[in-house]
């Protein structure tokens, strides 16, 4: 160690109270423990600064002195409660809460218990209707972890706030907490216009497109494509808008099973065999599907009516009824006139 060095003595208390502490003085890379609130250190020449912590408490302080080569320099500190910065689970943010869960506050320093009758805490219920939740509070043997504990089971797929003011540990020091607002998870399915997504047919390097246009799926979510086939699993992205779009490598005849997940995980699962062009041709596999024409006519091939690996390529085309002349001729029954529509007609069978 070069330079000058001098000695460095004191007590330290908390409101006259003798309290063993750390001390360590600037510009040294150690420190030392005081014992019965007293402490003797060493320093370089010069002024310094001299700071105490007591352990496993929040009590800390500093005070200057100057340090004279030989000498002792006697510098009392007057410890005082610092702040100290709780965390809270569940985080803020977090939305995939279960209705069931408490709340934890966990501090680094014990919780003085008097401190919970005048600490403020809300817990509030945010989504419509807003309302406080009833709960109780569990402080933990340790002192360390406050436990705010609903009454009731909290509703499902609803957005909570719980905040937390006036908390000091056993000193008299602050302890902060972070306001924290979280969704709990809900269990009931979302309910999708499943006809809304389409899978293209295979272009030139073999990939179909799934898209759907915005809205159709909730912004975050995911899409999961599993070919049956081949074994091929995809990912897919959701937009902002809900608008849903990717590529991935299918046959017009391969089985698709399809999951979406949405931010708070749920999960709703379809198999698709549909494949349609541009013009409205659709190929339909093993799987079955619905090849839809203009005005509401469909025509639906069962599960397992196409053969594994083949598929039916079908495209229904409108046809425009002409006037319908009928004249008949009673004298032989025969029917005459003319006619420019075909002979018989199909029912348009309505989307059910």
């Amino acid at each position: 160690m070069t330079g000058g060095i001098g000695f460095v003595r004191g007590l330290t208390d908390a409101a006259g109270t003798p309290v063993n502490t750390v001390v360590e003085v600037s510009g040294l890379p150690f420190a030392t423990l005081g014992v019965d609130g007293r402490y003797a250190t060493i320093g370089r020449a010069g002024n310094v600064t001299v700071r105490a912590r007591a352990a496993n408490t929040s009590l800390a302080g500093e005070a200057n002195a100057t340090v004279v080569t030989g000498a002792d320099a006697t510098v009392d500190i007057a410890l005082a409660g610092e702040v100290t910065e709780a965390t809270v689970v569940p985080a803020d943010g977090a939305i995939t809460v279960s209705p069931g869960a408490q709340v934890e506050v966990s501090s680094s320093v014990p919780i003085k218990p008097g401190s919970l009758t005048t600490a403020a805490i809300t817990f509030t219920q945010i989504t419509a209707p807003s309302a406080p939740v009833p709960f109780r509070l569990v402080l933990s043997g340790s002192g360390r972890t406050l436990a705010i504990v609903p009454l009731a089971r909290l509703a499902e797929g609803t957005e909570f706030s719980v905040a937390v003011s006036g908390l000091a540990d056993a000193v008299g020091g602050a302890i902060t907490v972070p306001q924290t607002t979280f969704t709990t998870q809900s269990n009931t399915a979302p309910q999708y216009d499943l006809d809304l997504l389409v899978f293209s047919f295979p272009n030139a390097e073999g990939q179909v497109t799934l898209s759907g246009p915005p809205g159709t799926l909730a912004p975050g979510s995911t899409v999961l494509v599993v070919n049956e086939t081949t074994g091929e699993v995809s990912t897919l992205p959701v937009f902002n808008d809900g608008s849903v779009g990717g590529d991935l490598v299918a046959e017009n005849s391969d089985r698709l099973i399809v999951t979406i997940t949405d931010l708070i995980g749920r999960q709703t699962s379809f198999k698709r065999s549909e494949y349609v062009a541009p013009d409205g041709t659709t190929a339909v596999g093993n799987g079955g599907g619905e090849i839809l024409g203009p005005g509401g006519v469909e025509v639906r091939i069962p599960e397992d009516a196409v053969m594994n690996g083949v598929a039916a390529i079908l495209k229904i085309v409108a046809l425009q009824l002409a006037s319908v002349r009928w004249a008949c001729n009673v004298g032989d029954g025969a029917a005459a006139g003319g006619r420019d529509a075909p002979s018989a007609t199909r029912s348009p069978v309505r989307r059910a």
